[in-house]
């Protein structure tokens, strides 16, 4: 898996922000009634297939590499929680290099749909890639230090 990722490199970044998009209500619905329901419902729908956890996306960004940081700023604009999860975790996994990314974090710390967990993250986010974001995050100035 290692290889086929780093082949399709920058270019199999929306396929896999695609299958991020797969853990939702109706996705866990489904995982929970195949594993705790009748076998005559198992029968019907089958087993539930291709959810890639949020939880991978450092080690697979990482494969990619500093190539990706440009689409996952753009993935934080996405509508999709997971997805914007998967891209703070891949953001915070590159560290300093991902500075390109703060301006945008500003803005995610102001969008009012984020839950105070997802703010958290943002904030966890901000603080590995610059140690210095804590403090500029209280007054306003998110932007990177020359």
């Amino acid at each position: 898996a290692d290889a086929a990722i780093r082949s399709f490199g920058a270019d199999g970044i929306p396929y896999i922000l695609r299958h991020f998009r797969k853990g939702t209500f109706w996705w866990n619905a489904r995982a929970k009634l195949w594993l705790k329901g009748p076998v005559w419902v198992k029968k019907i729908i089958g087993p539930p297939q291709g959810y890639f956890s949020v939880a991978y996306a450092p080690e697979v960004f990482a494969l990619i590499g500093p190539t990706s940081i440009p689409q996952l700023i753009e993935a934080l604009k996405e509508d999709n929680p997971n997805v914007r999860m998967a891209a703070l975790l891949a953001l915070q996994a590159f560290g300093p290099e991902a500075k390109a990314a703060l301006p945008a974090l500003n803005e995610l710390l102001a969008d009012s749909r984020l839950r105070p967990s997802d703010i958290q993250l943002v904030k966890a986010t901000l603080q590995r890639i610059d140690p210095e974001a804590a403090v500029r995050q209280r007054t306003g100035d998110f932007r990177p230090k020359e």
